[in-house]
């Protein structure tokens, strides 16, 4: 075993040598419903082996690299990524971001100082913070989209949508409204207002338990062919069912199975997809 971490070592060391380091052209951060964290980079890569640093640390066994539709081999290791390409091509690379969870407080940390796109649902988010160097930003159909440039610490809770009252007391109802994001954006975060936010959240616990709450419609989709399919399928039956792109399809069915909802198996050169869990869809 200790010949074989020595000769990984090695490898990397040899690897480092010969790559060369590629900035991203375009970084996209889109936090959903549930506070998970989508990271999306588009860049442009040279043939041979080259090296990705990436801009958030991501859940590693959620990276995938895509070109041209077709999965690339990677290699992860300390925040980079490796890509070997038999030509230059343009690269898409997602994951879902390593976010720490501290009560119901999310904490999302950006490592680069590049300029990225951050989009957040503020029907379902609240910002505890103002996030630094704000470069511009606007709200439309519920998404607050800011460009800024790292490195920062983004810190955010869920809006609890339904507060269960004892029914045989008639409390005022209290409204809380929806935040006025660009509002806040140019005023600034007030302490009166993070204070009442935080208040707010403690109010009740999220229930993190069920998985079913962490799916959506296209996780739903593949969940209910794979049933439909007798609980397994191929990659390419179920994208002949399901009207969505390749690449939106494949990165669904990874976020499934580190869910723990689906396993995936190689069968000659296709990906067999199974369904391993239950969940209500």
């Amino acid at each position: 075993m200790t010949k074989v971490k020595h000769l990984y070592k090695q490898i990397l060391t040899l690897i480092l040598f010969l790559t060369t380091t590629v900035s991203a052209q375009a970084i996209n951060v889109e936090i959903n419903e549930f506070g998970i964290c989508l990271v999306s980079i588009t860049v442009e890569i040279n043939e041979g082996l080259q090296s990705v640093t990436l801009p958030i640390e991501p859940i590693a066994a959620s990276i995938i690299a895509l070109t041209d539709g077709r999965v690339l081999p990677t290699i992860y290791e300390n925040n980079t990524l490796y890509v070997i390409l038999d030509k230059s091509s343009v690269v898409e690379i997602s994951y879902i971001a390593n976010v720490s969870l501290v009560g119901n407080v999310f904490h999302l940390i950006i490592n680069t100082d590049d300029n990225l796109t951050l989009r957040i649902p503020t029907l379902n988010v609240i910002l505890l913070t103002l996030p630094k160097n704000i470069i511009s930003f606007k709200e439309e159909d519920g998404i607050l989209t800011l460009v800024v440039r790292g490195p920062q610490e983004i810190v955010y809770t869920l809006r609890i949508q339904n507060i269960t009252q004892t029914p045989t007391t008639t409390p005022p109802t209290v409204v809380t409204p929806k935040p006025d994001y660009i509002l806040l954006l140019i005023t600034g975060i007030t302490v009166v207002t993070l204070a009442s936010g935080i208040t707010y959240v403690l109010i009740r616990r999220r229930k993190v338990g069920d998985i079913d709450k962490l799916l959506d419609d296209v996780d739903r989709s593949i969940i209910r062919e794979l049933r439909a399919r007798g609980g397994s399928a191929l990659q390419a039956e179920l994208q002949d069912s399901i009207n969505v792109p390749k690449t939106t399809l494949w990165r669904h069915v990874k976020r499934l199975e580190k869910l723990g909802v689906v396993k995936v198996e190689k069968v000659g050169l296709q990906n067999r997809v199974t369904l391993v869990r239950d969940v209500k869809v």
